[in-house]
């Protein structure tokens, strides 16, 4: 994933091994893609969002500003969490808009679902606040999702 925090710019590599094993063994099977890797640059980031205290972040946040902008591709894997045909992924401190285009664009046959939870004052990983258990039935049963609604 384009992760948008520095620090872990290089955390691919401890499963790129792994990953080209898989798919040596089955490569009609096993696809590998990679999402542009960001520039970390400054000019990726809302640094004035961390002087903001809690209500004023909090506000930032109900209008879809958090601390990385969309000046290119940005998300974090653990705010994507997939069921079936349907990818729901999380805005949050390292996932933009721009992240989820390029979700969308690159996976066409699947349905992308952007979320907001807009009382998480610091949005980081999805299934923190939302975990599908069961989707809708084909009779008509309503799915079941677990939610926390402290978050």
């Amino acid at each position: 994933a384009p992760m948008s925090k520095r620090c872990r710019y290089f955390e691919h590599l401890a499963c790129r091994d792994i990953c080209l094993d898989l798919w040596r063994r089955d490569p009609q099977r096993v696809k590998i893609w990679a999402a542009p890797k960001p520039s970390m640059s400054d000019g990726m980031y809302r640094p004035s969002f961390w002087n903001l205290n809690d209500e004023e972040r909090f506000n930032s946040m109900r209008n879809y500003e958090f601390c990385v902008n969309e000046s290119e591709p940005v998300f974090d894997a653990a705010d994507i969490t997939r069921v079936g045909r349907d990818i729901f992924v999380q805005r949050s401190m390292t996932t933009n808009d721009v992240g989820i285009l390029w979700l969308r664009t690159h996976f066409p046959h699947l349905r992308v679902h952007a979320m907001h939870f807009p009382y998480d004052l610091y949005p980081s990983h999805i299934d923190c606040t939302f975990v599908p258990l069961r989707p809708p039935s084909r009779d008509g049963a309503d799915g079941l999702a677990l939610i926390n609604p402290e978050r």
